[in-house]
């Protein structure tokens, strides 16, 4: 028989699994073989979020949350190389390798950015790490994706023309997605998907990072685990002033 806090934590974890992600925003145009390519964005977060009372999600300053990340890009035409176009007469630059980012802001037009902390599997006890620019494959048409954790299928039919002998369609090309350099700074963001509503985070109070490819692949899934928001919003429970929130946000970004 679960106990009480058992109970409670389960239907937490539930309950995140509702929390809703705007549509994606589109900041440069992505062609493959003189034709668009749409991405679309798919986050989920597993744990850490509750609706409040008030009817607001909620989560923590110090409880820990996990966001699972992973995009489709349509169509998805394998082997095709990939290119990013700068505004309506730049020219076309070659994609190296696609990667996802989570952060946060203030609520509001110009919103601070906030800092989200992230720990090793030793958590408190272990050092914190800088949420990076972690490289993620697109999803093939056949919604499964390929991590070290069961995935969700998306239930998309592949089509006889990228059919491929091994029984998974053939990925773009992108010549540094599986090379490590340690570095994102010459990548550009292509899209972004935040949070619509406003989030509170109450002041009351996972270089492994998340989880990524099994050996068989490149990851087109990853999640970052055990991160806090380093602060907590403004005026919690204040009735005289302004309520803070912060958004969560998830990015694509083009090397």
């Amino acid at each position: 028989m679960a106990s009480p806090n058992a109970s409670t934590y389960a239907a937490q974890q539930n309950e995140s699994l509702a929390f809703p992600f705007n549509d994606p925003e589109h900041f440069l145009e992505i062609y493959c073989d003189g034709q668009p390519v749409v991405p679309r964005i798919e986050a989920k977060i597993e744990k850490g979020f509750f609706v409040s009372p008030e009817r607001l999600w909620t989560c923590y300053r110090r409880n820990y949350f996990s966001v699972v990340c992973s995009y489709l890009l349509t169509p998805h035409i394998g082997h095709g190389r990939l290119y990013i176009k700068r505004g309506s007469k730049g020219s076309q630059e070659l994609i190296q390798a696609l990667g996802m980012r989570l952060s946060a802001a203030v609520d509001g037009a110009n919103g601070k950015g906030i800092e989200l902390v992230q720990h090793t599997a030793k958590r408190d006890k272990g050092p914190h790490m800088k949420i990076r620019v972690e490289k993620v494959s697109p999803t093939p048409p056949n919604g499964r994706a390929n991590v070290d954790h069961a995935a969700s299928a998306h239930g998309y039919n592949i089509p006889l023309t990228s059919f491929h002998p091994t029984g998974a369609p053939p990925m773009p090309y992108l010549p540094l997605q599986n090379t490590s350099d340690g570095s994102e700074q010459s990548s550009t963001p292509c899209a972004s998907s935040s949070q619509p509503g406003p989030s509170q985070v109450p002041s009351q109070g996972y270089p492994y990072t998340g989880h990524g490819a099994l050996s068989g692949g490149p990851a087109t899934q990853y999640t970052f685990e055990r991160i806090q928001f380093k602060s907590a919003t403004a005026n919690n429970g204040k009735r005289r002033a302004t309520q803070q929130f912060f958004h969560l946000i998830v990015e694509l970004f083009a090397d």
